[in-house]
């Protein structure tokens, strides 16, 4: 049996009955137990020198194992010889020889029900055996030694010879018989008419003394106590005398020794006072989970009962019982080693395969190509289907495979998926190694997993290698919500010379979305989706003759080629031509000098799977998988086999991938046990059409060798860019050419300027001419505005107006609920002109609108919709729960004096961080307008809104402006300045009418004052036209006579008079970053 001891031992229990004599015996010198570890070794070769030092480890503890016998002759004998079995022949260590006091002791050490030692030895014990373990404890069998106690007579040489001495084993009328006992030799020695039974003091032999023993003529001799176990006896046994004697029935094999039986009906001693013991050896999950070897040559040790009295024999002239035990195995190595011969050990890879795909002959085949490649272990392969596309399944299955007994033998498991980020999650918990055999985002792996193929920006940089080999510079993107897709995307985001359009996909909008690629010309189309959903959309696109007849390139990431899938017909299926891009090859030749190395049997035993046809799409990653998981493991155990059945202890994991040291040949390329398997990444670019595969290219991380032809057509790049000379929307994917409406422009300029030079004494007259042709002119302007916002309309009967929430210079803004059809109910904030707006005021009015549908930052009030008929024009703005910056600060002024005290949770929103994250939010805004070539001109508090996250957006953009370059400069020039607010202004605008981002960061430096002022005027008092003579004169904005030395620095820095020695919004934005305290709110007045 083997358990869990509080000293934190394993045990090993072999219980029996009978107990021998114990009596002196001369003890000798020799080391038995050297003699046979020299013998083993020399026999079993140099291989076993792995196994030298063998422990046994639970969860990356060592622990030791306790042989426990119940002080009885036999079960000492039996714990001796499975003692020599385990530390010579398995060579464990941390091993020892137990007695137990009695049955309780056992019962008692191993926390088993108090029954099982009432119940042992009766009929129903082993019926009962699972309701008296405990549940670590179970059963294992009978023991290992015999339980019996039996009544022996030993004849004498002579006595053998003559017949009346064979009826000796008659119990009690041959012992009656004086003649009997005299011609068989039994009172030879003690001079009377009686025989002798020996008995060991170590039995309770009182019954002996009390009872009349009918008919028999019996002296009882006590077997000496002190001498060394069984010593006395043995000498007895070497003499001239007949006898008895009581011991366990391993005598059989002995001449003139048998068993006594008794021949009458009278209960007699032999029946009543010799009863059976009870037999057993026990179990426990923690011995056969973590110790199997040990565990097995328990369940095979099956000594003879002669092996045990020749074990008990020898003891009386070793040093002890393990001596005794090894002079035995060296005497009879061949029964002893057929105990401990072990095999492999097996061991488990669980593979996940997605449903619908069909692998099993593929797995079958791998699994037999490395079964004989693995010769430290034997290898079973089991599979699971999974969804793959949920995120969770492989971690519920893992979760309950944890939980099952065979956990304990499981190597490693292959996922593959949108579960992988969640199974990994599970694996580094459970300490087992991952591998991921599709691609995956090293977000998606943790420390325990490793993923085949290479990081997604290799994929990533070739995909954007054959774009630029192509020229195609616009790129439209349907885009699922996984974390693959998400590590693309944002590698496309960041690519500043191409013109993306990333719509993400959704299953009862993807007709919408293929309408919204058709409308903005988007001809070359990647599908950054699994297969699955890539079906579907190649379908649609067919059904709308989306095709590449039709001009449109499709790229996906992977293609089924394998097989016709269910859900799709065959002719959508056959015409339509598209190109992956992905890291995994699909069968054929390897003519490319870029895959140097492969595993040439893997490949052809793929190939002989898949002969007329490509593999299925993960068949080669599938493959890679195996190969890296069960060579690092094969490494593993040669390296560490004393953790070959703790596989789950802290750090095994990291053993298993640091033992494949260098790399392992692969499907195409070779492994690496790195967190990525592929060192030097291949990705292969192909063109299907259907099941018809044609290899275009193998591309590296630095360049692309085209195998046949490239995938861009002769003609022109078919990527929907039209030249245009005034696209006033350089980095949309969205082209808005303005050609047109500059060419009326100019055309109605320079017919003004020539009517007003020839007809200058008609002014009255010419004057009211050419103003009905500006009215013209701004109505044709209106409805280009209108149609640059076709995108944006929504119908003004869908606005639900409540109440008003602000006014401004064109009119007012109001609370509204807006409940368009196909939309969720989403709340707004409507701004409206006055009603006696002039046109060009509605032009400009439809500007801002124009301005700020173009315009996508998070710090940017966003353009949720326009009504521009039925009546006077609407922008329709996403609301802003806090409203303006200026109120927001202004309603919480009291809250400052808290800001170094006992601080209430909204004093916080206006403490320095809060201030500073404001004022870094503002920076960030205004350095998006600059990289859209605009400036703001209107950048104050009252023109902020802070949403419900506290969070600043700019809005009011009726002035805002596109840049022109002068220079070398952008600026942007008007004369208008009454209409500007003077506070804000910086010399330059005040003095020539020019506007440029630096002009921004001087309103940026007064915006910051308000806020560590919480809302005040800037000037204090001062007039407008005070300011303006001020400013013009070299002054700045007086600061706060308490403002702390960094907000001085920060708005000092934004006020200086040369405007290329202000700082730009996006280093204000990256000073006020690494300076979250900078700002500091003071209530100091302003002069």
């Amino acid at each position: 049996m083997s358990g869990r001891m509080s000293s934190g031992r394993l045990l090993v229990v072999l219980a029996t009955a009978a107990v021998s004599a114990a009596v002196a015996a001369p003890h000798t010198d020799t080391d038995y137990c050297h003699q046979l570890d020299v013998k083993l070794n020399n026999e079993l070769g140099g291989g076993r020198a792995e196994r030298a030092g063998r422990r046994v480890l639970v969860q990356g503890r060592q622990r030791g194992v306790s042989v426990w016998w119940d002080g009885r002759a036999p079960s000492r004998a039996a714990a001796a010889l499975l003692l020599a079995a385990l530390r010579h022949g398995l060579r464990y260590r941390g091993l020892r020889l137990r007695r137990a006091r009695s049955l309780h002791h056992i019962a008692h050490t191993l926390s088993l029900a108090p029954a099982f030692a009432a119940h042992c030895g009766s009929e129903e014990f082993w019926d009962q055996m699972s309701r008296w373990a405990s549940v670590r404890v179970a059963g294992a069998g009978a023991g290992a030694a015999p339980s019996g106690r039996r009544l022996l007579v030993r004849l004498a040489p002579r006595a053998r010879t003559l017949p009346p001495c064979a009826s000796a084993t008659r119990w009690p009328r041959f012992y009656g018989n004086t003649s009997l006992l005299r011609l068989c030799m039994f009172s030879q020695n003690y001079g009377s008419e009686s025989a002798v039974l020996y008995a060991p003091t170590e039995w309770n032999i009182t019954a002996l003394h009390e009872r009349t023993i009918v008919g028999s003529r019996l002296t009882v001799s006590l077997l000496d106590s002190n001498a060394k176990p069984r010593h006395q006896l043995v000498r007895l046994l070497q003499g001239n005398t007949s006898f008895l004697f009581l011991d366990y029935n391993i005598w059989g094999d002995v001449p003139g020794v048998r068993s006594v039986r008794a021949v009458t009906s009278e209960r007699t001693f032999c029946e009543s006072s010799l009863e059976s013991d009870c037999s057993f050896r026990l179990a426990t999950n923690t011995l056969q989970k973590f110790a199997p070897p040990l565990y097995n040559v328990m369940q095979r040790f099956n000594p003879l009962a002669s092996d045990l009295r020749k074990v008990l024999e020898l003891e009386t002239r070793s040093a002890n019982i393990t001596e005794a035990a090894c002079a035995w195995a060296l005497s009879d190595s061949d029964r002893f080693k057929s105990w401990f011969r072990e095999y492999p050990p097996a061991y488990r890879a669980v593979v996940f395969l997605c449903k619908n795909e069909e692998y099993d002959d593929a797995v079958l085949k791998i699994t037999k190509i490395m079964e004989r490649r693995m010769t430290r272990f034997r290898l079973e392969v089991w599979k699971y289907y999974i969804k793959c596309e949920s995120e969770y399944d492989s971690m519920r299955l893992l979760q309950q495979l944890n939980r099952s007994l065979e956990w304990s033998r499981t190597l490693g498991v292959l996922a593959a998926g949108e579960g992988v980020a969640a199974a990994a999650q599970f694996a580094a918990a459970a300490d087992v190694a991952l591998v991921c055999y599709d691609t995956a985002p090293p977000a998606a792996l943790g420390r325990h997993a490793r993923g085949l193929g290479a990081h997604p920006r290799h994929l990533l940089a070739a995909l954007q290698r054959l774009l630029a080999d192509c020229r195609w510079k616009r790129l439209g993107v349907l885009s699922e919500d996984s974390h693959l897709a998400r590590s693309l995307i944002d590698g496309l985001v960041a690519n500043s010379d191409l013109l993306l359009y990333n719509i993400p996909i959704k299953n009862d909008t993807l007709e919408y979305s293929l309408d919204s690629l058709r409308e903005a010309n988007a001809r070359i189309i990647f599908l950054n989706t699994d297969v699955k959903k890539s079906l579907s959309i190649v379908c649609e696109a067919f059904v709308k003759d989306m095709t590449r007849d039709s001009g449109y390139i499709w790229i996906l990431r992977e293609w089924y080629g394998d097989r016709v899938p269910k859900e799709m017909e065959r002719t959508c299926y056959d015409r339509m031509t598209l190109y992956t891009i992905s890291f995994w090859w699909r069968g054929g030749d390897l003519n490319s000098k870029r895959m140097k190395s492969s595993d040439e049997a893997m490949r052809l035993a793929l190939d002989d799977l898949w002969p007329h046809r490509p593999w299925p799409r993960l068949a080669a990653p599938l493959a890679d998988g195996l190969i890296l998981l069960l060579n690092s493991f094969n490494n593993f155990i040669e390296k560490y086999p004393s953790h070959q059945y703790d596989l789950h202890a802290r750090n095994v994991t990291h053993l298993i991938w640091e033992s494949l040291k260098g790399s392992v040949l692969g499907v195409t390329q070779n492994l690496y046990a790195n967190q990525y398997a592929a060192a030097e990444p291949i990705i292969f670019v192909e063109e299907w059409r259907g099941t018809e595969r044609l290899p275009l290219a193998v591309c590296d991380i630095n360049s692309c060798s085209y195998m046949t032809r490239s995938m861009c057509p002769s003609y022109e790049p078919p990527d929907g860019l039209r030249p245009c000379l005034t696209n006033n929307s350089e980095y949309n994917f969205v082209q808005h050419c303005n050609d047109l409406f500059w060419i009326i422009s100019v055309i109605i300029i320079i017919l003004s300027m020539t009517c007003i030079y020839v007809a200058r004494h008609l002014r009255m007259k010419n004057f009211k001419n050419r103003d009905h042709k500006n009215i013209d002119g701004l109505s044709a302007s209106g409805e280009r505005a209108t149609a640059k916002l076709a995108d944006h309309l929504v119908d003004r009967t869908a606005l639900e107006f409540h109440q008003e929430i602000g006014a401004g210079r064109f009119g007012r803004v109001r609370f509204a609920i807006l409940r368009a059809p196909n939309r969720p109910i989403l709340p707004v904030a409507v701004k409206s002109l006055r009603d006696d707006a002039a046109p060009a005021e509605e032009i400009e009015f439809l500007g801002e609108a124009c301005t700020l549908a173009s315009l996508r930052h998070e710090h940017i009030v966003r353009l949720i919709g326009v009504c521009a008929t039925g009546g006077p024009p609407l922008l329709l703005m996403e609301y802003v729960f806090f409203g303006d910056l200026r109120g927001y600060l202004r309603e919480r002024r009291h809250l400052v004096e808290y800001v170094d005290g006992e601080i209430p949770e909204e004093a916080t929103h206006v403490s320095s961080y809060a201030l500073t994250k404001l004022a870094r939010e503002a920076s960030l805004a205004l350095a998006y307008l600059t990289k859209r070539q605009l400036v703001h001109r209107d950048v104050r508090a009252s023109n902020c809104l802070i949403d419900a996250r506290r969070s600043l957006k700019l809005a009011d953009f009726g002035m805002a402006r596109e840049t022109m370059e002068y220079d070398g400069a952008a600026e942007y020039a008007c004369r208008r300045r009454g209409f500007f607010p003077a506070l804000w202004m910086a010399p330059e605008s005040l003095d020539r009418g020019v506007f440029s981002p630096a002009t921004d960061v001087w309103a940026l430096g007064v915006l910051m004052l308000e806020m560590v002022t919480l809302g005040e005027r800037p000037y204090g008092t001062w007039s407008p036209l005070r300011v303006l003579r001020y400013v013009s004169a070299g002054g700045r904005p007086p600061l706060p006579p308490n403002a702390s030395l960094k907000t001085r620095g920060v708005l000092l820095s934004c006020w200086r008079r040369a405007p290329e020695q202000r700082p730009t919004s996006s280093e204000t934005a990256a000073y006020l970053d690494a300076n979250p305290l900078a700002l500091s709110p003071t209530l100091g007045m302003t002069p």
